[in-house]
């Protein structure tokens, strides 16, 4: 059987598990209220980095005044630096941590699902949470994400959403956005710009808006590889912040060869991890997080558009593979 039939049987209606929840926890999973719990499970979050040397100290620093520490969590945290130019981190500079730091540098650039790969099979912890080097976590990020793998069946994809805030603002950041506060998070909301197509027929799309989420239920409805438009459910899934089971993240290794640059790398890890595992994408709503833009890291359209065409040749070849 091919990967995309698998998918394609698979639907991702979680309204069962979260009614379960609810029994459980009486919580919401879906509400905007922190949990304010934190549970048995260990962390490992999976950092890849390159040139992220003026964003990865304040990322750090978000991890280090979480609430999953603060309770007892026990967390490690793995770094992959994927032969940056300048190291990532300066390791004799860094404040006193309250967690298990391992800062890893690749022998060579190979990439952000390479260095995703490595981290995994690094990783120790029960959950596996994966941001970017330029993501700011609230505080109630890990115990949020854990308390809900806790009470929910371990093979689900819990995927959080992002707000972009300007390098020199993340510098004074200490206090986080409101759950309820409006984000630019295109699984959100967007409105399709003219410097995103990328084929003739993507012209129509030009102006139109989309909210992503709400259009299907909360990705309840988004199963059986159903398309809107651009996008499929393995879209949505975003290692700037989510987690997943360690076994669930081993099924997404190694990584397909051929993925670089920009796209897909995120989507073919969620492909694979829901083929194999039979994985619901849930999104948490309480745990939003701050995407730091910083200038000199951000990479032109149209280089970004050069490489998501190749890169989508990689996942189209990844739905075909017979598993």
């Amino acid at each position: 059987m091919k990967l995309c039939d698998l998918l394609k049987d698979l639907d991702n209606d979680y309204s069962k598990e979260e009614t379960s929840f609810f029994n459980s926890t009486g919580l919401e999973l879906l509400g905007t209220e922190s949990f304010n719990v934190v549970s048995a499970p260990s962390i490992s979050v999976v950092i890849p980095a390159y040139k992220a040397h003026k964003t990865l100290p304040l990322v750090l620093r978000a991890l280090n005044q979480q609430v999953y520490l603060a309770m007892g969590g026990e967390l490690e945290v793995i770094v992959i630096d994927d032969d940056s130019p300048i190291p990532a981190l300066d390791i004799s500079n860094l404040p006193i941590l309250s967690f298990r730091l391992r800062y890893i540098k690749q022998e060579r650039n190979s990439g952000a699902g390479a260095a995703r790969d490595r981290g995994i099979s690094e990783a120790k912890g029960d959950i596996i949470v994966f941001i970017d080097a330029d993501v700011l976590l609230p505080k109630n990020f890990l115990s949020n994400h854990a308390f809900a793998h806790t009470h929910l069946n371990a093979q689900n994809i819990m995927i959080s959403f992002r707000k972009n805030i300007d390098f020199r603002l993340a510098e004074n950041m200490t206090e986080f956005i409101s759950p309820t506060e409006n984000l630019n998070d295109h699984r959100v909301h967007m409105i399709f710009k003219k410097e995103w197509v990328m084929r003739p027929n993507e012209e129509s799309l030009v102006g139109k808006e989309f909210s992503l989420l709400n259009q299907t239920n909360l990705f309840k409805d988004f199963g059986h590889l159903r398309q809107i438009e651009l996008w499929t459910l393995p879209m949505m899934v975003l290692t700037c912040a989510m987690s997943v089971s360690r076994e669930a993240a081993m099924k997404a290794i190694p990584s397909p060869v051929g993925l670089r640059g920009w796209g897909f790398n995120d989507t073919c890890m969620a492909a694979k991890m829901m083929a194999y595992t039979k994985a619901k994408v849930v999104p948490l709503l309480n745990s939003n997080v701050l995407h730091i833009i910083e200038e000199n890291h951000t990479k032109l359209d149209y280089v970004k558009n050069e490489e998501y065409l190749e890169n989508e040749k990689v996942y189209n070849s990844l739905l075909q593979e017979e598993i």
